[in-house]
């Protein structure tokens, strides 16, 4: 039995993977900002295509349904859970890490030097398969625990700015 699905391209492959991997990483974060209703993952203006957004309907996080929120600047950021942000340098970066660390919103990026920078959580590729940095330093300093199951698959970072 042939199964009609639209071929996707390979840049949204990698798109498809790295949203997984952010929901997965999410399962294995306790977050404070909690509006019961909904696991709400703000993406920042560049992030992740519009149409990949369709591939979250019926998921849930910590039992509550994914909701998705564009945002186009850090003052944005509140009440979300998750916060997915593009390549960003220098002022702007700083604004939305401040921003979520502030709002206790889990922050992930593919973006070079994230973690470095002061982002919690970065995707990155190596010997072609996806890999997780984590700034333990950021995720503190916003507040929240991830579960050492987690931490024992990821590159450890202890330092960086937010």
């Amino acid at each position: 039995m042939l199964v009609n699905m639209p071929v996707l391209q390979a840049d949204e492959k990698e798109q498809t993977l790295k949203l997984a991997i952010a929901l997965k990483v999410a399962r294995f974060v306790q977050t404070h900002s909690d509006n019961g209703k909904h696991y709400t993952i703000a993406i920042a203006k560049g992030a992740l295509d519009r149409g990949s957004e369709g591939l979250l309907k019926g998921l849930t996080v910590h039992k509550l349904p994914v909701s998705i929120e564009h945002i186009e600047r850090p003052e944005q950021v509140k009440d979300q859970q998750m916060l997915l942000l593009p390549k960003l340098h220098g002022k702007s970066l700083k604004a939305w890490l401040h921003a979520a660390t502030s709002q206790h919103v889990l922050t992930i990026s593919d973006m070079r030097g994230f973690a470095e920078a002061g982002g919690m959580v970065q995707l990155y590729k190596a010997s072609r398969r996806f890999r997780l940095k984590i700034n333990l330093d950021a995720v503190r300093q916003g507040g929240l625990k991830i579960r050492s199951r987690l931490l024992k698959i990821a590159e450890i970072i202890r330092r960086g700015r937010v």
